[in-house]
């Protein structure tokens, strides 16, 4: 349930200047105050966190303010499997757990294997399976079975009631439909390295990778079934694509030099930086992870603004700023404009594998 804020809510004016109400008065300033509240509740966005550890589940509810709601725990032993694990780093994407809006479904890809043993499972006992848990009733059932791989990249598409996910037996995009169990192969591509950033939408996604030391860009139509594939940038690497703004950032052998390439031009800069993920602010601003704090810079590489914290991490972009951690894991959340830095000792767990807000 989400939690109700009381807030001063002033009437009408046309309600105000009488010194009495009469009963059907009193029923609209009744109902007013009502929709109203319904309002204010219905805005409200609760936080997610969900964390994997010993074989056990995680689901933390908090409230815009992150005191902590609720916990949900499920055990996946009888399962057999492991979440898998994420093969690419960019936006700091944790794709092993998605949830729907409502946050009360969560959708987990499971394999049988777990990199810290060198045991394998019976070749007749081999899967890797998407798992579909209902938050309210504690429920878990297996929706499909994939290829066998430790790492999935997917997307839950909630509007088209479908799971988007690259089948790397077939080197190929897939869309498996919730409701029928059917999977219809949408398009093939193929790519190497480490770096890709998948961002689909109702009517299309977009997936940017990289493929002989090339960074291209596939967009596949949901309606129209058509593929088109386009050159961004020559080099091996990048950190994230945003409104067509590609972010490369250069590691040191490379002497640092990082690129923002638009649809207009390309700036170069020498920007320190201590992890290659990256998220942006808007169409104009992002920010870098650095030892010695997070910074915002512009796409022309003019530095925004800096926050000092040690060894800082960004676990998520949400709606009102960052979740991070810091120093000896220290949670804490921090506005977008780096000015308000809230700690968090109810966040403590960092086997996080979602981190989502309820709508």
């Amino acid at each position: 349930m989400v939690p109700v804020k009381f807030a001063f809510i002033p009437l009408p004016p046309s309600l105000t200047r009488k010194p009495a109400l009469q009963g059907g008065q009193l029923i609209r300033v009744l109902l007013f105050i009502l929709f109203s509240t319904c309002a204010v509740a219905l805005a409200q966005k609760n936080k997610i966190v969900v964390t994997h550890a010993v074989q056990v589940i995680t689901v933390q509810y908090f409230s815009e303010d992150w005191e902590k709601i609720k916990e949900i725990k499920l055990p996946i032993q009888s399962t057999g499997g492991w979440p898998v694990t994420d093969a690419y780093h960019t936006m700091g994407d944790y794709q092993s757990m998605q949830l729907n809006k409502e946050g009360n479904v969560l959708f987990v890809f499971l394999y049988d294997g777990y990199e810290g043993t060198d045991e394998e499972p019976e070749p007749a006992h081999s899967f890797t399976a998407l798992y579909k848990f209902d938050l309210t009733y504690k429920r878990g059932e297996k929706v499909f079975e994939i290829p066998r791989s430790n790492h999935v990249m997917w997307k839950y598409l909630e509007q088209r009631n479908s799971i988007l996910y690259y089948d790397d037996s077939l080197s190929t995009f897939t869309e498996a439909d919730l409701l029928t169990g059917q999977k219809k192969p949408l398009c093939p591509v193929a790519f190497n390295g480490t770096s890709m950033q998948l961002t689909p939408t109702d009517t299309d996604f977009v997936f940017v990778y990289t493929r002989n030391d090339s960074i291209l860009k596939t967009t596949y139509s949901f309606r129209t079934g058509v593929t088109q594939t386009i050159f961004l940038f020559g080099y091996p690497d990048f950190s994230s694509y945003h409104k067509q703004n590609l972010l490369v950032l250069g590691p040191s052998w490379k002497g640092n030099i990082s690129f923002v390439v638009t649809p207009y031009k390309k700036y170069t800069a020498n920007i320190p930086f201590s992890n290659f993920n990256s998220y942006w602010k808007n169409e104009d601003q992002f920010y870098i992870i650095q030892k010695s704090g997070i910074a915002i810079y512009n796409t022309r590489f003019q530095l925004i603004k800096s926050y000092y914290l040690e060894h800082p991490h960004i676990y998520a972009n949400l709606s009102a700023g960052l979740l991070i951690s810091y120093g000896n894991q220290s949670f804490a959340f921090i506005d977008h404009e780096l000015t308000t830095l809230t700690n968090l000792p109810q966040v403590h767990d960092n086997f996080i594998s979602c981190i989502a807000e309820s709508h």
